[in-house]
Parts: C-alpha cells; structure tokens; sequence
C-alpha cells in the first residue's frame, strides 16, 4: 500500500520520516520523502520536522480491501487410527488482487505451542491438533489465519471376545469323520469407535470439520471371514440397542482372522484360533462271542468306542439293529445275542454328533441237531438189539451219546464217544439217547424202544419119538445152548420127575427114558428155567410117541 502526504507550504517543511504502529522507522526513496510505499494493513504515523525544529506526528491507518488473503480449500482428516498421518493435511488458496507472483509469498504453519512444522503452503504429515499459518509476501507485509484443526474419530475397538464352547469345553463340536460334521465355531464381541455405515445418514468425507452421524438404530459394520480354505464375503454386524453386539458363527477350526471393516474403509483385525475340536470317532470290535448251541442266547458282542465327546454319566448312544430289522438297547455291547447278523449303524455323544462306524458282525448259531436212528429188534427177549444213528448238525467236531434205561431209570455214568460206523447193541428195554457235540450242547432227547420180535427165546418141541430110527430120537429144545444152566424138569402125569437137567443140556438131552427103561407112550409136562436176568420159566407138555 502506498500513503502520501501534501505540503501546501513547502517553506515551513524540512523532513519528514515514516514509523509503523510500533515505533519502527520505515525505509522510503529519498527523493520522494512525502511518499511512503510497500504499507501493509496496520496503524502508521508520519513524524515532520519544521524549519523552526519543531515536530509534527500525523498518525493514521491502512486498510486496503484489495490486500491478499488466505482462504481454506480444504482438510483432510486421517479417518484411520492407524500412526500413519499421511492422510492429514490442510490445503489454502491466496486471493491476491494484486496478481503478485505466488512465489513471493512466504509461509509458516505452527502448531498450538507455536512449534513452527511446516514452510509450505500446503500442510501434510502432521498429527492432529489446531494449527496457524503465517502468511508473508515481498512487501513483508503479513497475514494469520487459524486456528485450523486436524481431527480424527474414536478408534476401532473390539472387546469383550468370547468363543462358544461345547460339551466338553470344545470350540468346535464335531470330529471331523462325523457325518454330521460343520463348522460351527462361533465368537461374540463388542465394537466400538471407529464410523459405522449409516445409510439413513451417511458420513460426508467433502465436509471440513469431522462430523460423525450421530447413531439412529441402522448403522452396521462389515466384515470379512478368512482362514486356509475360504475367504468369506463381505457381511453385516448391525448395531443392538444402541451396541455393536456382533456374533460371528460357521467357523473351522484353526486360524481365523477376522477384519472389522468401517464406512471409511478403516478396518480392526482380530484372529480367533479355534484350536479345541473333539478327537476323530474310533469303534474297535474287542470281542465276538458266538451263541454256543442251537436255539440259545448267549451270543455277545464287546466294543470300544473313543472320540467325540461324552458325558460321565451318559456315555454315548448307541444305534444297533439286528438281521430281522428290530432295534436293540443303547448299550455299547450286546448280551444274551440269538444268532444273525447285528449293525452298529450310529454313534452319537454328547453334543449330538453322530458317528457311522460301519460295522456289521455275524453271530454264528450252529444249526439245530439231525438225528435218524435205525432200529434192529431182537429176535426174542432174552437176545440183544442193535440201534444205529446218523448224526449231523449243532457244532462240529465230534459227538458223544448218553444212554438213559428209562423202565429202569439207569443212566451210564460215562459218555460214549460217537462213531457214525458203530453199532449199539441194546436188550430189550426202553432207552433215551443224549448227543453232545464239541461244545457241551445237548441234543433233545431221542426215545428208542428195543422189544423182541417174538415172545418166547427156546423152541420147545411138542412131540418126539424116541424110537430108534435116528429121527426125533431126543426133546431137542431150540436155544437151549444159550442157556448153559438152564434148569429142565419134566413130570409124568402124577408128578413124578422122569428128567431133570441142571446144565450143558445139549450133553444130555432126554431120550425119552427113564433110568434107561423107555417110557410109555404119554403126555409128560416140563419146566424150563434158563437163568437169566429175565426170570422167565417155560411151562408146557411133550408128548413121547412110539
């Protein structure tokens, strides 16, 4: 700016000299003394020296509404809480109606302590905090403006992180060889901070002062879900009451990171390691116990199942289903087990988890007894029959036979070893047989009844002729060899004894004699016992013909 002062009477003037508001002298071109040029706005006075010494102070002010000003463009702030203040920065624009040479300007930016930070006209890399910028052009005339501030909103805080835990304290509920195995980790946790989306309100990243919307229940923040087999889309934490109560569920297990994103694409990164799942299902067959005999149940079937997650009290629950399509008890092992096939289609513990073992045991059952028998009577009481048995079925491995005398209610102390080739030669009697097979199983009981074809064992002649011509000369009794001391008696018709014989009566057979005399020609009547376990006594009459 420029002031001049004009002398009406050259003659009282001598000198004149140029002072600023603070006493400071003010250089000027000599030759042109009542000029005084390059004036910023501000307060000045002239001081006149007359020709008679004395002083004269005129004091008056510059105000030119055409000086240079500062004029905000724009600030940015670091949205970010992140130490990185690369996004901090105020931008100005000079007005110089002057059209002086923007190089000519000088600038100084303090912060509040008046620590000088920058000589630049545009103001970055600097934390927040209200600065002032200095502004001087090539006439050292000077401006301020300020304060302008840098400012920054709440970080991006997550708290209050907790895993969901299992039966078992696990964080993952399911082995993973269960058929109904997912990822179905889950953590909660509380934001806050940060500038959560607002779509009835949204954050104006062109306005100068941060403004952060104030929360009107439908603000949200995005996330995403990564781990080493998938990274997720971008999904949704709406805020609850006033909170960003955030439930974050289908995780695996491992690693995963999870990045909280807000609506100046600042982000908070958190890692939940899922490290706690059950141990794989494991189903091991100890032991098959086969049902011993036919039509028994005392097949069983022993297991271990490991894995999962069980209760002390509870244990697993089991899935068994038998041949014929029933549903057996919840046990781990099955007792008291009738023969057929049995499968263990399921195991479930203690958080629902389900566990296909794909096992299936055959219970054998030996297949029932098969027994023929073959009888051979006796041809009269006193000889012996013969019984022959084809035996097959039950266990293999040899069988063996009791014989019970069911009349006489004898049972042989001993068993007999079976040989499909041997003949059992029976009495008459009534007999019941027991087969055992290898394994101790008892056969029902097999009736056999021995009875003689004919009544009588000796064939006893009626008639014989004693006459000397070499045919029926003696009583020759059928049999009687098999009786060697069967005693014989024969009477004559008043009961006088004409014979008796005590043994070996083939060695003496009755002649018809008595004493050596012939008898007559009559009926004689006989008593023929053949001592033996029979008891039985013959009695009838012969005839002696001549």
């Amino acid at each position: 700016g420029t002031a001049q002062i004009e002398i009406t009477d050259e003659n009282q003037l001598f000198q004149i000299a140029w002072f600023d508001c603070e006493g400071t002298l003010l250089e000027n071109d000599d030759d042109y003394e009542n000029t005084i040029t390059n004036l910023c706005i501000g307060q000045y006075y002239a001081e006149l020296l007359l020709q008679d010494g004395s002083k004269e102070k005129i004091c008056f002010e510059y105000s030119d509404n055409l000086f240079f000003s500062i004029n905000l463009e724009s600030i940015n702030h670091d949205l970010c809480i992140n130490d990185n203040i690369t996004d901090n920065s105020i931008e100005v624009l000079i007005a110089d109606p002057d059209l002086q040479d923007l190089n000519a300007f000088s600038f100084q930016w303090q912060n509040a302590n008046q620590d000088i930070v920058s000589n630049e006209q545009i103001l970055t890399n600097v934390p927040i905090g209200e600065y002032y910028l200095f502004v001087t052009d090539e006439f050292g005339c000077q401006d301020v403006e300020g304060p302008f501030e840098l400012n920054e909103p709440d970080e991006i805080v997550v708290s209050n992180i907790e895993l969901l835990e299992y039966s078992g304290g696990f964080n993952i509920s399911c082995p993973e060889n269960s058929t109904s195995y997912e990822d179905d980790g889950q953590v909660s946790f509380i934001i806050e901070g940060g500038i959560p989306f607002n779509p009835n309100e949204p954050f104006d990243f062109n306005n100068n002062e941060l403004i952060i919307p104030v929360l009107d229940g439908d603000e949200y923040f995005e996330y995403l879900l990564s781990n080493d087999n998938v990274t997720s889309f971008p999904g949704q934490i709406p805020i609850n009451n006033g909170i960003f109560n955030a439930t974050i569920s289908s995780l695996p297990p491992g690693e995963n990171i999870i990045q909280i994103i807000d609506q100046a694409n600042c982000s908070y990164e958190i890692i939940i390691n899922l490290d706690s799942q059950p141990e794989p299902f494991v189903a091991i067959v100890d032991n098959v116990q086969d049902v011993t005999c036919y039509n028994e149940s005392d097949g069983s079937i022993n297991i271990t199942v490991t894995g999962g997650t069980t209760d002390v009290s509870n244990g697993y629950t089991y899935n068994w289903m038998a041949s014929n399509g029933s549903n057996l008890s919840n046990q781990e092992d099955l007792l008291n087990l009738s023969g057929g096939q049995y499968s263990l289609l399921s195991v479930i513990d203690d958080n629902g988890c389900v566990f296909e073992p794909n096992i299936v045991i055959d219970i054998y059952e030996p297949p029932p007894y098969e027994i023929e028998s073959t009888v051979n009577d006796p041809l009269c009481y006193d000889e012996s029959g013969w019984v022959e048995f084809t035996v097959s079925g039950s266990n293999t491995g040899g069988y063996q036979y009791t014989i019970e005398d069911t009349v006489n209610e004898f049972v042989q102390s001993n068993t007999n070893e079976y040989n499909p080739v041997d003949t059992i030669f029976l009495v008459q009697g009534q007999y019941s047989f027991v087969f055992i097979d290898s394994k101790g199983c008892l056969s029902e009981n097999i009736d056999i009844d021995i009875e003689p074809r004919y009544e009588d064992c000796l064939l006893i002649p009626t008639l014989f002729s004693p006459n000397a011509d070499g045919v029926n000369d003696v009583w020759e009794i059928g049999g009687i060899e098999n009786y060697p001391n069967a005693q014989i008696t024969v009477y004559n018709r008043w009961g006088q004894i004409v014979f008796e014989s005590n043994s070996n009566y083939n060695d003496n057979r009755w002649d018809g004699t008595l004493r050596g005399e012939p008898l007559p020609f009559a009926v004689y009547y006989y008593t023929i016992n053949p001592i033996n376990e029979y008891g039985k006594t013959y009695q009838g009459g012969v005839t002696i013909k001549r």
